[in-house]
């Protein structure tokens, strides 16, 4: 019997083998948390490295999502051609500046012209400036989706017109349950998107106004907070145990799962110290 190895480099990651609270499993099993590190294949890899290289490389990203239909902010290269369109009105007056590799509102900047947009040196694209009213992360595990969250803000009183257009923790918003329902487009188009740059898993970072619902991404590496980290540990050992026995024995499979998820269930909510430390953090 082996234990599951975890390729990851985030702390809330590697709490899941700390704890001792994932089974060990009659074959060799990787789940790659945002990591292209190339260790020696496994009899079951979760998330590849070429899917996870088009989930990171934002642009690569863009590009699949516009392939595969995904709903996502309109978005233009930072070249001549793309200068021109911008100058010509194609993405507004607003523009969105993204460097490839952004993460949590670094590697962007916003324009209020398309004149000061083209201005703009570095290698990137640009993106049309879509303002949502909600924002949510879902979670993703095999085509399903088994959690959501909503970027709230901190400050409960914040009134939408006062809130930023770049929601993050830096802006004083936080990761929590929803508070209303949602379109289920939230969640189809999540699926969609994880699907498309061919990944096992994957959390989708969803804006939604009243012109509709939009990906602005999909995450690799998200942070697990102590409650979603036992989330993730419920369907991965579903998905192992489903890629070991397959689909004609679904019910071994339910079987096993409920053993394991009532077992976990029990366990405490004890976070390891680098969580408490990092509790905040999020991570592409």
């Amino acid at each position: 019997m082996y234990k599951v190895r975890i390729a990851s480099r985030h702390p809330s990651h590697k709490n899941i083998l700390r704890q001792g609270q994932m089974p060990k499993f009659p074959v060799r099993v990787r789940v790659r948390f945002g990591s292209k590190i190339p260790h020696r294949p496994c009899a079951i890899d979760f998330n590849s490295i070429p899917a996870i290289e088009r989930t990171s490389n934002k642009l690569k990203m863009k590009v699949v999502f516009d392939r595969a239909g995904v709903r996502s902010p309109k978005y233009i290269p930072n070249n001549d051609s793309g200068a021109a369109a911008i100058i010509d009105g194609y993405l507004g007056d607003k523009i969105f500046f993204k460097t490839p590799y952004h993460s949590r509102g670094r590697g962007m900047k916003m324009y209020d012209s398309p004149q000061l947009a083209v201005s703009e040196q570095r290698d990137g694209y640009f993106e049309e400036s879509c303002i949502s009213k909600r924002e949510f992360r879902v979670h993703v595990m095999d085509g399903e989706a088994f959690y959501v969250d909503e970027k709230r803000p901190r400050d409960a009183s914040m009134k939408m017109k006062d809130r930023p257009v770049v929601k993050n923790m830096e802006n004083g918003f936080k990761f929590r349950r929803p508070l209303r329902d949602f379109p289920d487009e939230v969640i189809t188009e999540s699926i969609k998107a994880v699907e498309a740059l061919g990944l096992d898993f994957g959390a989708a970072d969803v804006g939604l106004n009243d012109d509709g619902v939009w990906i602005y991404e999909v995450n690799t590496a998200p942070s697990l907070r102590t409650k979603t980290r036992k989330l993730y540990q419920k369907v991965l050992v579903k998905a192992i145990w489903k890629r070991i026995l397959g689909e004609d024995r679904m019910e071994e499979v339910e079987e096993k799962s409920r053993e394991y998820n009532e077992w976990l269930d029990e366990q405490p909510l004890t976070p390891h110290t680098s969580e408490i430390n990092n509790r905040d953090a999020e991570t592409d």
